[in-house]
């Protein structure tokens, strides 16, 4: 039970995302000041279309990407369209949450890590570190993009692509403890764990078998 016995203190509800990391909340705010100042409902749209502007803008980032990638456009476009129609893809991007703009500064993550090895890696790799540090502002999730920054490092630097890979590598450090460094602090202090969201996921799936956590991948929410 989420409620303790009487005369002790309640234990707190399993809220998913009241645990989230707080940027795209922040950056929402004004936006639904404005539009649920109208209506509730017309707060909820706003938030919506400006969703769907992070995720188109996160598509068209990509197609970037492969075009630095892939010579044929209709790959590309082909690789793009199967991307942009993904069932999950197009629920996030059409619902008020923080996962459009994660995709979004995945996508910007992606982007200069791969620029890293094509050109200007010293600068490339600083910002892919500033959108990675940014997009787990935006959801602690993202904390998987950061083996891909890092291989884009090690590429680089074993290519010897990098003037000064010591502070190349400091640079990018620097720019993560700066953007998260004072927020996981604050969430420390408060939650006494850096990510307290693992324990609502653990506790959610715990005795169930692996095929069932498979079988919730295609559970999208169209019902």
């Amino acid at each position: 039970s989420d409620h303790s016995s009487p005369g002790t203190q309640p234990r707190p509800l399993a809220l998913y995302e009241g645990q989230q990391t707080p940027l795209y909340y922040l950056l929402a705010l004004p936006f639904w000041t404005i539009g649920s100042s109208v209506s509730y409902l017309a707060g909820i749209y706003v938030l919506r279309l400006i969703n769907v502007l992070f995720a188109a803008l996160a598509v068209y980032i990509f197609l970037r990407t492969l075009e630095m990638c892939i010579a044929n456009a209709t790959y590309r476009l082909g690789i793009g369209l199967l991307v942009a129609s993904a069932p999950m893809y197009l629920t996030n991007a059409a619902r008020v949450s923080c996962d459009a703009l994660t995709v979004l500064f995945g996508s910007l993550t992606l982007y200069f890590t791969i620029a890293s090895l094509k050109r200007t890696p010293s600068r490339s790799l600083v910002l892919a570190s500033c959108f990675l540090a940014l997009g787990i502002l935006s959801k602690a999730t993202m904390c998987m993009m950061v083996p891909v920054v890092l291989t884009g490092f090690v590429i680089c630097a074993y290519q010897r692509r990098l003037d000064s890979p010591v502070k190349t590598l400091a640079a990018c450090l620097s720019i993560a403890l700066v953007l998260l460094g004072s927020f996981y602090y604050y969430h420390y202090r408060l939650a006494g764990g850096v990510y307290r969201m693992t324990d609502f996921i653990t506790n959610r799936v715990e005795g169930k078998s692996r095929l069932w956590i498979w079988s919730q991948a295609a559970n999208v929410g169209w019902a």
